[in-house]
């Protein structure tokens, strides 16, 4: 039961894909006003309304440009002078601050905001829900014959993930040092590893001969990945993405990454520490439309045992654009 619980929180932070939901309260609150601002910004989109009921400004966070795009929500869905209905979670730490969940357009279009929602005011529907894309009728994936070198998405809004996380008592108790106003995805800090593995968006892999590319949209990320390096790893400056080596096993991508000097598992604060191991093990489907992935993280400080994540990513045809995250 105490392992089921801890399995059960992982999957509770992906709510939000890039900072933990911790300041946000439970309680879903309805709001109606006129939108007078909009920034279609990362890490999140923010718009603002004057409340029609206490004529106060209330700021309301959504999801990155790519989650929503991924949805089908753009820069056009709602414009400066509308009238809306928005269903939020009011943050617990800043005044007439708010996580967006559900948005009631004029026209009886409501838009869903946020993985978690599901719709309350219309049949209309439009955004993050139920939505699942396996593959793109479009790409012939056989015949391009790319294998494991091209763009691979989630094949949902967010991960599908299968993980055991034994998390120790000290690991589960460094949470509680965790500033949920001041962190790295409020400063736009990039993610080390393993997190930054672990994302909405989207990953491209380079076949360089001598070295294999990791990028992802998320921070404009690229990893580095020495393919069957013999070289000393001892003099090693640690950093947040590590030391990658790959090989070929039995046709699997093996990456082992050492040298990690990121502190944190994940976006709710668990510490690791700098003797962090990982395992990735890449495995392409035979129609070579999914890239399944098993991480293996050894960390004597975070878990008890052994700690797996494994699922997979689909062949989308999707291209990677620039993060530019900004601050607010």
């Amino acid at each position: 039961m105490y392992r089921l619980l801890i399995i059960i929180l992982f999957f509770f932070e992906y709510a939000d894909a890039h900072h933990s939901m911790a300041s946000y309260t439970t309680e879903l609150t309805e709001f109606a006003g006129e939108i007078v601002s909009i920034e279609w910004r990362n890490p999140h989109v923010v718009f603002s309304l004057i409340s029609t009921k206490d004529k106060e400004q209330w700021r309301f966070e959504a999801e990155s440009i790519y989650v929503l795009k991924r949805a089908g929500i753009d820069e056009k869905i709602i414009e400066v002078g509308e009238i809306v209905r928005v269903a939020a979670n009011p943050s617990s730490l800043k005044a007439r601050d708010a996580l967006a969940k559900n948005l009631l357009k004029a026209d009886g279009t409501e838009v869903i905001l946020h993985p978690t929602s599901k719709p309350l005011w219309s049949n209309n529907l439009l955004g993050v829900f139920g939505r699942n894309t396996e593959n793109n009728p479009d790409i012939d994936t056989i015949s391009e014959n790319k294998g494991f070198f091209r763009t691979w998405s989630n094949p949902g809004t967010f991960p599908k993930l299968i993980a055991n996380l034994p998390f120790t008592k000290e690991a589960l108790e460094s949470r509680n040092e965790w500033d949920t106003a001041d962190n790295f995805a409020t400063r736009c800090e990039a993610e080390g590893m393993p997190r930054i593995m672990r994302n909405p968006h989207p990953y491209e892999f380079i076949n360089l001969g001598d070295t294999i590319q990791i990028k992802t949209e998320l921070y404009d990320t690229v990893r580095t990945i020495h393919m069957e390096s013999k070289s000393s790893t001892t003099k090693l400056i640690p950093s947040r993405l590590g030391y990658s080596v790959g090989r070929w096993e039995n046709n699997e991508l093996v990456i082992i990454t050492s040298h990690i000097n990121w502190p944190y598992f994940d976006n709710i604060g668990t510490r690791q520490s700098k003797n962090v191991l990982i395992e990735e093990r890449y495995a392409l489907s035979d129609d070579q439309g999914q890239l399944h992935y098993h991480f293996s993280i050894n960390d004597p400080y975070t878990f008890i045992e052994v700690a797996t994540i494994e699922g997979y990513w689909a062949a989308l045809g999707e291209k990677l654009e620039p993060y530019n995250c900004r601050l607010y």
